[in-house]
């Protein structure tokens, strides 16, 4: 698993432009965005946008797809004064909120606006989420797009305790699907929100974890396998979630391509490193090495103290050493440096211990 170093971006369209520019790794996006290649990033937050130098331009996508995490709805509050139910009814020159440069809220809200002919007033688009929501409610804003996980953050803030906003529907939603099939979709439950009494039919799209292929199979298959095995932390709390991931296929179900590492994690093929009947051939074809290897080794040691005995009994026959008498000097020499050899033997480990000790023994038993 590689470190992780966070930073704060605009969104999804400016996490994949960090990824294909090689300084990012791992972010979180929606699936189906198109990829660009600008060598600036457009984000307007002051967050400090890092340069990016030419060398750091790649042509060809780094970004591919890890897992799905949860359905997005894209949510479109509307002041309760404009008198409208529909996204279809806003009037023009109306001061609208699409979400910073950047993000997917905006790339959608402009998809949503130009498939009607609206033509609205955009403001903030140096603003966040919860800076517009509040601007909504200081009356500076009129209308806003916000594409987030169902009942969170600045979407309940107006809707739930506030009954000057409600959301508005998108009527023609499954013709925006067709039209762009990474949409989805989705209802808004009528009790997700104090003030929702009705159902609320709008589109969206899978907030996926995407990651760069600088990522190894093996270190994507990793994060794949421990965001799986937690899936039902990370997600507690958040509705329309893929804790659940067992029936899924995201190979068919996501418009990225997937990670390698991805693949094999839901092909249940991990990489080779960590396939357990890998390890086991790799264990087994090891103990076999490792046992002739040991073989090897004994053969070598016994070849090696049998060469130092023989040695010994060319000398004691050489120079005519006599039981219960004296050895010459001439022996003695000879014996002084097959000793030597035996604890040099000893010391570069090719002999033992207890092979030095009965060479020795054989020695003192001619002496």
């Amino acid at each position: 698993m590689p470190n992780v170093t966070f930073r704060e971006t605009c969104g999804a369209l400016e996490n994949l432009f960090y990824i294909d520019h090689g300084l990012g790794q791992l972010a979180f996006a929606e699936d189906g965005l198109p990829l660009h290649f600008t060598g600036t990033s457009e984000c307007k937050l002051p967050i400090g946008s890092e340069p990016v130098t030419e060398e750091g331009m790649h042509k060809e996508v780094r970004m591919r797809a890890l897992m799905p995490l949860y359905k997005s709805p894209l949510h479109i509050v509307a002041r309760k004064s404009l008198e409208i139910v529909d996204v279809d009814d806003i009037p023009p020159r109306t001061r609208t909120y699409l979400g910073p440069e950047g993000s997917a809220t905006a790339f959608l809200a402009h998809l949503v606006l130009d498939h009607y002919g609206i033509a609205v007033e955009r403001v903030g688009d140096d603003l966040d989420y919860e800076q517009a929501a509040q601007q909504m409610k200081e009356g500076k804003i009129d209308v806003g797009f916000f594409l987030s996980g169902l009942k969170i953050g600045a979407v309940s803030m107006l809707v739930s305790h506030d009954e000057e906003f409600r959301l508005l529907r998108v009527q023609h939603a499954k013709g925006l699907t067709m039209l762009h099939p990474f949409l989805v979709e989705i209802m808004i439950p009528g009790a997700t929100f104090q003030d929702a009494s009705h159902e609320i039919l709008t589109i969206g799209t899978n907030t996926i974890l995407v990651a760069s292929t600088d990522l190894s199979d093996l270190e994507a298959y990793t994060i794949a396998t421990k965001v799986d095995r937690n899936a039902q932390d990370i997600l507690q709390g958040i509705p329309l979630n893929y804790a659940k991931l067992a029936g899924m296929d995201p190979q068919k179900d996501l418009s990225y391509t997937l990670h390698e590492g991805a693949t094999r994690f839901y092909t249940h093929n991990p990489p080779f490193f960590v396939n357990p009947n890998t390890l086991a051939g790799i264990g087994t074809y090891v103990s076999l090495l490792f046992a002739i290897f040991t073989l090897s080794s004994q053969f070598v040691r016994d070849y090696l103290v049998h060469r130092v005995l023989y040695s010994v009994d060319r000398a004691v026959k050489a120079f005519k050493v006599m039981p219960n008498q004296p050895a010459s000097k001439r022996y003695h020499h000879h014996i002084y440096w097959l000793k030597r050899l035996a604890l040099t033997l000893l010391k570069d480990e090719q002999i033992g211990l207890q092979d030095y000790k009965r060479i020795d023994a054989y020695i003192r038993g001619h002496s």
